[in-house]
């Protein structure tokens, strides 16, 4: 730990320690011709500078785009006003000890010659007792990124106290964020919270320390995404004592996710909360003591009662979903993609429970998790896309952990206090060993030494290296670095490369495209809906005039005791507790001093929120249009319409609808008729015999060809052709299809046809359309797919001369006609598969001549739904899937 600092003269710490910071306002003025400035923390007497690099940042007016804020190595950046960037790149990068060296100042310890670290941020509390959230703030589109390195970020503010959500708060979307080198330590939740899309997020060298919290078994994370990401990179970092789960992106998929040579010890949960990937790798990692907290017997009582209450087989749930398992897939919404499209590979991981935290287990009754489910191995059992391979449940020790004994009584008593629903605050899984108790004060060199000598695990990577952080391991470290490229791509390589990907989609409505001979179809009754993760419902109204407006929002908790939800106006997320990070509801039976809002049980009731109920947040608004939204962060409520008032007189100036929602999506829709066909955004388009529904559609850059996602409903089935720009380029069939939501058809891909000639789309307005000469038919919304390529690629296991056709008619009401070809006999088994991977029906089981074969299958007994239908031969394996549709 630090015990003295050299500032010019030797100068003792004890100058500065218990004692408050310097409170005048200095700050450094940054060269407006230069892009580094070196941020000064101190007074000429050596004390901290409160709010230095706040009040730096914050009037650099002239600051290059290139600007890079320079923290000292060893410095004490204390602030009790966050950073802000709003529309610029904030950039702050310590000092190596190299560069601190250097410069004269990085002279620590009784010696005068140890380094002293990295530079601190660390929050301070105000005059009066109160403590900033935020340590940075970060907005922009395309101009809000961050990137910070060689920083310890320390959660706890001086006073010990974690409370705080999300000190790293990003706003931003569709920028670049990169971490390195940093070490984010001590808070209940999580470092970093990112609410908006299309980030690039990359964390290397890093280290998460002690992330816990004693209320919830859902506090204490790494990470956390709201809207998920187009990437995200973990790389060489390690984590240890989190209280959850590293990893949290429910709401939205992240388009390319990697998380390769990473060391975990003693996480919580299971590693990812949302199992939206899309392309992920997950690899070469080292977990000890993942899920420590088991899970209970109570959840799984509930786990249990909610698949039986959905209608299913409760013989089979010992089979399908026994267990949470660490490392989780979800179905894709049809909104994000293609599940043909999705690549999943997770390999050559070591996970190991100490045998001291499963007995911890055994005693109290929780139960230990596996690497996955039944249900997520059978997603890599059956897509040809998703490859589970090489991963190991070795024992192994670290050379210096927090797998020690009084860790795991730690571990123990939060378990038993958690299950016997006793008094928080509860247990603290806490770890540091030499750290002087002073909240201001950090530990270095850090006591954690993640090494280890295991010869299997030393060369057990898909790289031949050592699992886990390479940092721990130098020599490994620079022969990764040198051949990275090569070792990424044999890792993407494992589950065939990238699929060919759409440049782009679009998503129209039904009801929003001009119709004709046809109408709007609306459910009748009342309408609502349902966030479980993910998610959001978005209105736009206006304000007739500058003043204060009240909110209330129609919702139903269930049996849920409290939630916490995101309520946004203009963008702003309204709170109305200084504790949670969102909008906190609760029913009469939370005994929490936070509650302000008893909601009965199961109970439809109106929330009203004014402007004295808030804490962060505004509802004075100005005249004119705003937007509204509501997003889950806990998840697990009913939503429907929401009033909008004017505070000084109670006219209600706009009743907004589920029907009126702008957007609303990844939510579970529900009708009053719960027969009823409940298409999205309670509306869609009917035509009637002749009818037609046409939209208007901005193609970008270099596309030339387009594939056309149907979500309809046709009772008798229906018959239709695709339109773009007026030219007809594809005919459209359309199975019976019934039931409360939509079944999908899709178009081949299509171009535009000029004679005989296939032209390319080209980019800017178009039009496309559904036409229908039977009618009766139904069309809730198309996604539109664009490519680069003419023609679709698909991926396939087999050699040249294998095939599994499209099942025909799919959907399907009755009976449907799987097609195959061989090139040679053999032996060939072709099995149908339920989506948890039960065999359902054996269609082909004997020797196969070669050619051409078809088997028609009647499936009986079986519900609506998808279906896997897969090819077995000695060469290999094909899957495709189908839709029942009864």
């Amino acid at each position: 730990m630090r015990g003295l600092y050299y500032l010019g003269a030797v100068v003792l710490l004890a100058l500065w320690v218990g004692a408050r910071p310097a409170t005048a306002q200095s700050y450094t003025v940054c060269p407006p011709n230069q892009n580094e400035c070196v941020v000064e923390w101190a007074s000429e007497t050596g004390e901290p500078i409160m709010n230095a690099l706040t009040l730096t940042v914050a009037n650099d007016a002239n600051r290059p785009a290139g600007r890079v804020y320079k923290l000292k190595r060893g410095g004490f950046y204390y602030i009790t006003e966050h950073l802000s960037n709003s529309g610029f790149n904030l950039r702050l990068i310590g000092q190596t000890a190299e560069e601190g060296a250097a410069a004269g100042e990085n002279i620590c310890g009784q010696s005068g010659n140890e380094d002293c670290g990295p530079a601190i941020i660390q929050r301070f509390r105000r005059d009066d007792g109160t403590v900033d959230p935020r340590m940075i703030e970060s907005s922009g589109d395309g101009n809000g990124g961050l990137e910070l390195r060689h920083l310890w970020l320390m959660g706890q503010d001086n006073t010990g106290v974690t409370a705080n959500y999300e000190p790293i708060t990003i706003n931003s979307k569709n920028s670049r964020f990169i971490f390195d080198y940093v070490i984010f330590d001590r808070n209940d939740w999580h470092h970093l919270g990112f609410k908006a899309e299309g980030n690039d997020i990359i964390i290397t060298n890093c280290l998460f320390r002690n992330l816990v919290g004693p209320s919830q078994i859902w506090e204490g994370r790494a990470i956390r995404l709201e809207a998920g990401a187009d990437t995200v990179i973990f790389e060489n970092n390690s984590f240890f004592n989190l209280t959850s789960f590293p990893f949290q992106s429910e709401a939205a998929p992240v388009e390319y996710f990697l998380f390769n040579h990473n060391t975990l010890v003693n996480f919580g949960r299971n590693f990812n909360a949302g199992g939206l990937w899309k392309r992920a790798y997950v690899t070469n990692n080292l977990m000890i003591n993942p899920f420590w907290q088991g899970e209970s017997q109570q959840q799984y009582t509930d786990r249990y009662n909610s698949w039986v209450g959905a209608g299913n087989d409760p013989d089979y749930f010992t089979q399908c979903c026994e267990h949470i398992g660490i490392f989780g897939i979800q179905p894709l919404p049809a909104r994000y993609g293609l599940e043909s499209d999705r690549r999943i590979v997770l390999a050559n991981n070591n996970w190991w429970l100490d045998p001291a935290v499963a007995q911890i287990h055994q005693e109290l009754g929780v139960r230990s998790q596996p690497l996955v489910s039944d249900t997520t191995a059978r997603w890599f059992a059956l897509r040809d896309g998703m490859v589970m391979q090489n991963n190991t449940n070795l024992p192994v020790q670290l050379a210096n952990a927090p797998t020690v004994a009084s860790v795991y009584q730690q571990m123990q008593t939060f378990i038993s206090q958690w299950i016997n629903n006793q008094p928080t605050p509860w247990a603290l899984v806490v770890w540091d060993p030499g750290r002087d108790p002073d909240p201001t004060f950090n530990i270095w060199p850090v006591p954690e030494d993640f090494s280890y000598t295991h010869s299997q695990l030393q060369t057990a990577g898909t790289d031949g290296l050592p699992l886990g952080d390479l940092n721990w391991f130098p020599e490994a470290k620079q022969n990764y670095l040198a051949n990275r490229n090569a070792y990424i791509q044999a890792i993407e390589d494992i589950a065939g490369g990238a699929p060919e990907q759409p440049v782009g989609q679009q998503v129209v409505e039904g009801e929003k495209g001009v119709i004709e001979n046809g109408e709007i179809y609306r459910p009748q009754g009342f309408t609502s809906f349902f966030f479980e993760g993910s998610g959001r419902v978005r209105w736009v109204f206006n304000a007739p005039q500058d003043g204060e407006y009240i909110l209330r929002v129609q919702t139903n908790l269930g049996n849920e005791t409290e939630r916490g939800q995101h309520i946004r106006i203009d963008g702003v997320g309204l709170r109305n507790s200084n504790t949670y990070g969102e909008f906190f509801f609760c029913s009469t039976a939370s005994s929490n001093a936070e509650c302000k809002f008893k909601l009965q049980p199961n109970t439809w009731e109106w929330v009203e929120i004014r402007q004295s109920d808030l804490v962060a947040g505004s509802l004075e608004l100005t005249a004119g249009e705003h937007t509204l939204e509501i997003a889950p962060s806990w998840g697990w409520q009913w939503f429907s319409s929401v009033e909008i008032k004017l505070a000084a007189t109670g006219e209600t100036v706009a009743m907004l609808t589920p029907a009126d929602a702008v957007e609303l999506v990844a939510a579970r829709l529900q009708c009053e008729d719960a027969e009823a066909f409940c298409p999205s955004g309670f509306q869609a388009a009917l035509l009637q015999a002749g009818g037609s529904v046409t939209w208007t559609i901005e193609v970008p850059e270099g596309v030339r060809s387009g594939l056309a996602r149907i979500f309809y409903q046709a009772e008798t089935g229906a018959s239709g052709t695709l339109i773009v720009d007026g030219q007809e380029v594809a005919t459209l069939s359309f199975p019976p299809a019934t039931g409360t939501s939509a079944s999908e058809a899709q178009s081949p891909r299509f171009s535009i046809q000029s004679g005989a000639k296939t032209v390319e789309l080209g980019s800017g307005t178009h039009t496309i359309g559904i036409a229908s000469a039977s009618g009766g038919l139904i069309v809730d919304y198309v996604i539109v797919l664009y490519y680069y390529g003419v023609v679709a690629t698909e991926r396939n296991t087999l050699p040249e001369g294998y095939a599994l056709e499209q099942n025909y008619p799919n959907p399907f009401q009755r009976a449907t006609t799987i097609r195959y070809t061989l090139p040679q006999p053999g032996k060939v088994r072709l099995v149908v598969y339920d989506l948890l991977g039960r065999e359902v029906a054996r269609l082909v089981d004997r020797e196969v001549p070669a050619g051409a074969h078809a088997v028609r299958f009647e499936p009986t007994g079986l519900a609506s739904g998808l279906y896997f239908y897969r090819l077995e031969t000695p060469e290999g394996a094909l899957v495709r899937t189908m839709t029942l549709m009864k």
